[in-house]
């Protein structure tokens, strides 16, 4: 699956959607019934839940089906939302969490999380805990938070790279690089990015290609890797 959709007819590819439309109807149904059992057995008073994916997939949009780019470092893939905004519904044990919250998250938020709730004192880590942002103490975690495809030590990766991605809760970045152009997506007018506003926002590229920058220090990203976005 993961080619440009320009492999597929336009029949082959509303059948590719309606083929993932039925994964997800089968994936809900069987979560009903892990949720109808902890019903049964009267779990909800002392039982956490949460439901989380590890990526979604184009299915023709952006020219492209799959998750992930096939022609290596000769055709890396953004990973755009179609991808990387995953389903998150949390459940929590007691009253007063009943919210929905719209600051960005990202999975290595989930470890702090349930320690927190749980009342166990973790070790320092990169996540932050959604509990504050349930409770209403906090409006937002984190200002932008990066994807892109892990690359080992020497940050060759040869297999399925990706460029690396800042997203704010306004804009999404496809960070420049060594052979690529930066991207910006406005998501609050363009949620499907489709129109790349980067030539009229030159001040956020460069802001947000510092941070990424740091970012990827800050990480233990080489100094020859990091130079690709210098």
């Amino acid at each position: 699956m993961n080619v440009l959709h320009d492999t597929y007819t336009e029949a082959q590819l509303q059948r590719l959607a309606a083929r993932y439309a039925a994964e997800v109807t089968m994936t809900d149904r069987w979560i009903g019934h892990v949720l109808a059992q902890m019903d049964v057995m009267s779990l909800w008073e002392n039982t956490m839940v949460v439901l989380i994916s590890d990526h979604g997939t184009h299915l023709g949009e952006h020219k492209r089906t799959g998750k992930h780019s096939v022609r290596g470092w000769a055709e890396p893939w953004p990973l755009y939302e179609e991808v990387t905004h995953i389903p998150l519904l949390v459940y929590v044990p007691g009253g007063g969490l009943k919210r929905r919250v719209r600051a960005l998250a990202q999975p290595p938020d989930l470890m702090p999380t349930v320690l927190d709730i749980c009342g166990v004192a973790g070790p320092e880590m990169h996540g932050h805990s959604w509990l504050p942002l349930l409770t209403g103490e906090r409006r937002a975690n984190w200002d932008v938070v990066y994807s892109s495809r892990h690359t080992p030590p020497e940050g060759v990766n040869d297999m399925s790279p990706s460029y690396c991605m800042a997203t704010t809760p306004k804009w999404t970045y496809v960070c420049a690089e060594s052979g690529h152009q930066a991207e910006l997506y406005d998501m609050t007018s363009d949620p499907g990015q489709g129109r790349n506003v980067a030539a009229e926002h030159p001040r956020i590229c460069g802001r947000l290609q510092r941070d990424a920058i740091a970012f990827l220090r800050e990480q233990g990203a080489t100094e020859p890797y990091v130079d690709r976005f210098l």
